[in-house]
């Protein structure tokens, strides 16, 4: 098991990971808790496997009992459940991009934004986002900066009503953050956190200010 990621809505607690089998296909399973972790669903496998090595990493988010999904599976694939992940919807690909890898979403209500990889001659951070949960979506923008500069590891976090997107950069190595207004519907420019040695991020955002 690898690749843990973890949402929770309440006294609901959602893990997804993935498995690996010994000629490198990946799976993702998930379990779920109803009691704030106390006792714990069997391990399922709700998401479909399309028979490809996977194309790096998963997240999950919840707002309520929705609960939001995205993987790598020959794309980016997304599903959700309105059930607080007892059943899920069929999947649909956010980007048939076999290259796309390392997402990260958050979930608000009704607004969901997604964040990952790709390569369009370099690597770069894209962004969609939906205002009715997940049903349909913008159109990928890209949120790194200038073409050519390769952009890592992507990770977002809400910050009341705007969403902090934070990357490692490859130009002096590093680590920059983007703001989406109006749950990621307009962004500003991208700030520098740190240069000379920032790689892989982590953000939160609580009470007026975001932590990278």
């Amino acid at each position: 098991a690898v690749n843990p990621d973890i949402a929770v809505a309440g006294n609901d607690v959602h893990v997804l990971w993935e498995e690996i089998d010994d000629d490198g296909y990946v799976t993702y399973a998930y379990v779920r808790s109803r009691n704030g972790g106390d006792t714990w669903t069997r391990k399922l496998l709700p998401f479909p496997d399309n028979g490809c090595y996977g194309s790096g990493h998963n997240a999950i988010a919840a707002s309520g009992r929705t609960v939001h999904v995205v993987w790598g599976d020959c794309g980016l694939a997304y599903t959700t459940s309105s059930d607080a992940g007892r059943t899920w919807n069929a999947p649909r690909f956010l980007t048939r991009s076999d290259s796309a890898f390392s997402p990260d979403l958050v979930a608000d209500r009704r607004f969901v934004n997604v964040v990952w990889n790709d390569s369009v001659g370099s690597w770069e951070v894209f962004h969609r986002r939906s205002a009715d949960r997940g049903t349909t979506w913008s159109k990928r923008i890209r949120l790194s900066g200038t073409a050519g500069i390769q952009s890592w590891t992507p990770v977002i976090a809400l910050e009341g009503t705007s969403v902090v997107v934070a990357w490692y950069d490859e130009k002096n190595t590093s680590v920059r953050q983007k703001t989406g207004a109006a749950h990621g519907q307009s962004w500003g420019t991208a700030a520098i956190v740190t240069r000379d040695g920032g790689m892989y991020p982590s953000i939160a955002g609580s009470n007026g200010w975001a932590h990278v």
